[in-house]
């Protein structure tokens, strides 16, 4: 080979190797993380433009020495009255352990966009490391707290066995261990397998199905536990997967069906009378990391992965996703339903935003301008944390509609609700209206500053 074509060819290589590593920096410098001072001035920046975002907002710090691992509404219970409005919140401790919190939620019933006010109303103690609680649908005291340590598994807890803190001790941390837990009903454990997530059965009471790295599932009844009677601690059923899965979750129309997603990326259909899986799917290009049905359409669900993408699935034609939504710019681990639309999903992850979706927009046209924004189906972006998102639930009460729970794992908990410009048509016609009536106004002013600039013009000439 000539000697010029060999220093053409490195020639070749070396630019080429030039070309990668530039497109590597830009690519590392599009995501770089900010640092602390940057989201400090990105948060500062967004309380002062809350005003005009949202209908009601409020932002409550839980006082945890650990990270804030899940966050969730407490619904009414069946048939009772319905008290004041309750979340739970699970936090890690600095002694190897977790805090349950229940806070009670004082809103303006007869005003929705009032004040809104959280307060400490129960501290649960758990020895182990929490990473998710989950109440029963059919009584939300009954609560099961799912621990990342294997000889922990899934504990139950009973909140209206749990004394209510007194106002002088409510930022007291007095605590008592694993034999004396307050509430404490029993738990599920097996040996050598560290549990991943945890779904109640909503049409069953009494049924839980857990997950575990392991890639298997298992289906147990509680009742007899709950009811205070000896349990032999058996699972019902096991489901294997072979791979580690990642979220479980029932279908709240059929009581057979549930589904499941795994660290490959995949999604699973099963059914619980046949112990098979229904059908299997590649969800994902990585892992993927949350499954939840619709609670308004039965057939619809929802996934998300570390790809960065929400997609949108029909249960009965799961060959290929329905529709895909993409603006996050990193993995994500939380996805959320409302439960008064079933068109609007809200989801969140590692760019710490929440970001709320209409899917009656995809497909809807789009200008230049509005294309900047995002997609169509992209409603609102909640960007008021400044950590990765753990918690995104919508309250379950038809009269706050449209209010929304999330929390990051700095400790920074928000209750908010978008400005109803963005989803109320008839908000938005009297909008329209004010923005009419004033352009008009400003048109008569300018044209009537105009006619006597003409005048004065007139008398100086004259």
């Amino acid at each position: 080979v000539p000697l010029s074509g060999l220093s053409e060819k490195r020639g070749k290589m070396k630019s080429e190797r030039i070309r990668a590593w530039k497109d590597k920096k830009e690519e590392q410098l599009k995501h770089k993380e900010p640092d602390a001072r940057q989201l400090q001035s990105q948060y500062k920046y967004w309380r002062s433009r809350c005003s005009a975002l949202y209908d009601q907002i409020t932002v409550h710090k839980i006082q945890c020495s650990g990270n804030v691992t899940s966050s969730k509404w407490l619904p009414g219970r069946p048939g009772k009255e319905q008290g004041p409005q309750r979340f739970i919140v699970s936090a890690t401790d600095s002694r190897d352990g977790s805090d349950i919190l229940t806070y009670t939620v004082s809103m303006g019933y007869d005003d929705p966009e009032g004040e809104i006010q959280a307060e400490l109303e129960k501290l649960v103690y758990c020895d182990g490391e929490v990473e998710e609680v989950t109440c029963m649908p059919q009584n939300p005291d009954i609560i099961a707290a799912r621990c990342q340590e294997c000889d922990r598994g899934v504990r139950f807890y009973d909140l209206s066995e749990v004394k209510s803190l007194s106002s002088g001790s409510k930022n007291k941390r007095s605590r008592v261990r694993t034999s004396e837990e307050e509430g404490y009903i029993g738990s599920y454990c097996l040996k050598n397998f560290s549990s991943t997530s945890v779904s109640w059965n909503p049409n069953r009471e009494g049924q839980l199905l857990t997950s575990c790295k392991e890639g298997e599932m298992y289906l147990w009844d509680v009742t007899t536990l709950l009811k205070g009677g000896e349990d032999n601690g058996r699972y019902l059923t096991r489901f294997s997967v072979g791979n580690p899965i990642t979220g479980v979750d029932w279908s709240k129309g059929n009581d057979f069906l549930f589904g499941s997603t795994a660290e490959n990326g995949s999604l699973c259909l099963w059914d619980k009378r046949t112990e098979k899986k229904v059908t299997e799917v590649i969800a994902h290009q990585g892992r993927a990391t949350g499954f939840q049905f619709n609670p308004l359409e039965t057939n619809i669900a929802a996934t998300c992965g570390s790809d960065a993408l929400v997609k949108i699935w029909d249960t009965r034609m799961p060959k290929e996703a329905k529709s895909v939504l993409k603006w996050h710019n990193s993995e994500v681990s939380q996805i959320a339903w409302a439960s008064f639309n079933k068109d609007a999903i809200a989801s969140g992850g590692f760019d710490r935003r929440v970001a709320v979706w209409d899917m009656r927009k995809i497909g809807t046209k789009q200008n230049a301008e509005e294309a900047l924004d995002g997609p169509p189906e992209l409603l609102f972006v909640h960007g008021g944390h400044t950590a990765p998102i753990v918690g995104i639930d919508w309250n379950p009460l038809k009269e706050h509609s449209w209010l929304n729970l999330s929390s990051a794992s700095d400790g920074r908990l928000q209750i908010w609700r978008m400005s109803g410009f963005l989803y109320d048509p008839q908000r938005r016609k009297h909008i329209k209206k004010l923005f009419k009536a004033c352009s008009k106004r400003k048109r008569k002013r300018t044209t009537s500053m105009d006619t006597s600039e003409a005048d004065k013009k007139n008398a100086k000439e004259n």
